[in-house]
């Protein structure tokens, strides 16, 4: 298991390793960035069409090549990519409590939102459930810090909620702009299922522990289901391990297969190291 205060949101070596990933990132951004971002959107080098002059056009994009052969003065327009919004959505149901991966989450999440927030037009971060509470944006890491407390400070919740109707609630599956990362456990099948509509990118991440995948367990034991509290006392022998990996790893893959189904990007995390955010946004799209 990694070092615990790694994780701790507000600790001066998890400022440090934030930073530090975050120069990573801007490293790797600036090779695919070209012009300067607005909130209307990106301009490219790809060429659009060329449309006449008008009075107050930026002379820059005049071709003159043009102008020397027809003397006709034109100007180069060129293709603009939408904003790039950036939308995180934790998991913070009981069974992420368990061997620190809500912890591990928070962590994530903080990383995504801090380099989202600086590399990125807007970056914004709901958890479910108590989805309506914790909705927070940002078009700038400025006044990021205070938000590092309040994600420090959220604890996992008994409620079940539906990521549709998180969703819905802030109408963002409307939008096709934006670009959703949901970090879970996927324990609920409604969960992983619901991502199917989500419009424009989305990306799952699976979070378990090594615990989980490879629990050492031997004899009577008695367990408690983090998510309706009931507790089941169990004879723990080989055959009953070898169902245990069984059901666990067809629980995988069966998230795994939904989301290539439907187009869903899908990494799976158990080595709760920080790192693993640079490979989020490289398969989200925002680096390379």
């Amino acid at each position: 298991m990694a070092n615990s205060k790694l994780y701790q949101l507000d600790s001066a070596e998890f400022a440090k390793q934030l930073n530090i990933l975050c120069l990573k990132a801007k490293k790797r951004k600036k090779q695919q960035q070209r012009l300067p971002i607005n909130w209307q959107g990106k301009e490219t080098f790809e060429f659009e069409e060329y449309r006449q002059y008008n009075p107050g056009d930026d002379l820059r994009r005049v071709d003159w090549n043009i102008y020397n052969r027809l003397q006709e003065i034109v100007i180069k327009e060129y293709e603009i990519d939408p904003p790039q919004h950036l939308v995180v959505i934790l998991d913070i149901s009981k069974s992420m409590d368990v061997f620190h991966k809500l912890q591990y989450a928070k962590a994530l999440s903080a990383a995504l939102v801090y380099i989202g927030a600086t590399l990125l037009d807007k970056v914004s971060f709901l958890c479910f459930p108590h989805t309506q509470q914790s909705l927070r944006s940002f078009s700038n890491n400025r006044n990021i810090f205070p938000f590092f407390s309040f994600l420090q400070q959220i604890s996992s919740h008994q409620d079940v909620a539906s990521l549709k109707e998180c969703f819905q609630q802030f109408r963002l599956l409307n939008s096709t702009n934006i670009n959703t990362v949901v970090i879970s456990d996927f324990y609920t099948q409604e969960y992983f299922t619901s991502m199917r509509m989500f419009r424009g990118t989305c990306t799952a991440v699976q979070v378990v522990s090594e615990e989980e995948l490879h629990p050492q367990l031997s004899g009577n034991m008695c367990f408690e289901d983090a998510e309706s509290n009931k507790q089941h006392s169990l004879f723990i022998d080989k055959e009953r391990m070898k169902i245990y990996h069984k059901n666990f790893h067809d629980h995988l893959s069966q998230v795994k297969n939904h989301c290539w189904q439907h187009k869903i990007n899908y990494l799976l995390t158990e080595k709760h190291n920080l790192t693993f955010v640079l490979n989020i946004l490289q398969t989200a799209g925002f680096i390379r």
